[in-house]
Order: C-alpha cells, then structure tokens, then sequence
C-alpha cells in the first residue's frame, strides 16, 4: 500500500492511495475530511476501482484521560475479480494500518519505537 498527498489544507485533504497483490495494482484517489467540532476523520473514494469506499476515525475522550478510537470501513470493488483477488488482501492491508496508527500513537504518547 502506498499513499501520496495530492493536496491539503486543514480542512481536507486529497490523496492517492495503491493497493496491489500478486502483480495486480489498482491506484485510487480519496478525499480525507477532517471534522474538528465530532473529532471525526471521514475518507472517501472519488476515483478508482472502487464502487463503494467509506472509512472513519472516530476520536473520543476516555475516562482515564486518554482517547478511543473507534474506525470502521466499508469497501467494494466495482469488479467481482477485484474484489476476489483484492478484497482478501486489502482487509489485510487495512488491519496494517490500523497497526501503524496504533504503533505511531504509542510513539507519541508513551515514547515507544
């Protein structure tokens, strides 16, 4: 998976995203808005393979003074091979960046590496 910044300002940004698998990769371009008052991050696709894409980042405060994320995503190919051979591995892909989100967070907050 790779990502580049098309274009951003603070309150959205344009990006375009790769996703690929065993030789097939797909290029496609989401737009990120940032929603500061409901601490909500909202991505959609505007081009690509897709028929459907929506994913959030849903920030909250806990009640030890942290913060819960709560992310959900919803994806469709518009092909059926696609979304054979892609759909598997982009959930995967998903479950990666959740990770490095997480990771990055605790880098932040806690030091870690």
């Amino acid at each position: 998976m790779a990502v580049r910044v098309l274009d951003k300002n603070q309150a959205k940004m344009i990006a375009e995203m790769a996703v690929g698998y065993k030789g097939i990769r797909e290029t496609y371009t989401s737009e990120i808005n940032f929603v500061d008052e409901k601490l909500k991050i909202e991505v959609h696709a505007v081009d690509g393979p897709f028929s459907a894409l929506l994913n959030t980042w849903q920030f909250s405060e806990a009640q030890d003074g942290g913060c819960v994320v709560d992310f959900s995503i919803e994806f469709e190919f518009r092909s059926r091979l696609l979304q054979g051979v892609i759909g598997v591995f982009f959930e995967q892909a998903v479950a990666r960046m959740v990770a490095a989100f997480e990771q990055r967070a605790d880098s932040i907050h806690y030091g870690k590496v």
